[in-house]
């Protein structure tokens, strides 16, 4: 998923460097030689539509399933420091109502899942 916290810039140029230079970079250079198997893959799927529409798929794919991710935690299991970001942007509630509430919901959550 690419919803993380721990990412640097160097674990992202990792995972693009590993994941894509490399792998594309051995494809390529497989396709010009005749002693690799894959000789003249890549340009025949480069021809092909279908090979378009995949690419899109699995993006739009990818996108869904990351976006569902976070709606899911949102609404099913929302964490404490969402409802906490939630009381702050009200402005109907003045600070010392705010805490109530926040208050009540802690300990409402941790009377529910007998937590100390």
């Amino acid at each position: 998923m690419m919803f993380t916290k721990n990412m640097t810039w160097i674990s992202i140029g990792a995972i693009v460097f590993l994941s894509f230079v490399l792998y594309f970079a051995y494809f390529f250079f497989a396709d010009i030689f005749t002693t690799f198997q894959i000789y003249r893959v890549v340009f025949s799927l480069l021809k092909s539509p279908h090979f378009y529409l995949l690419l899109v798929l699995v993006f739009f794919l990818s996108v869904i399933i990351d976006f569902l991710y976070i709606v899911i935690i949102r609404e099913v299991d929302t964490p404490l420091y969402l409802l906490y970001k939630a009381l702050l942007e009200r402005k109907a509630l003045s600070p010392e109502e705010r805490k109530e509430t926040f208050e009540k919901i802690v300990s409402y959550l941790k009377s529910k899942t007998n937590r100390p």
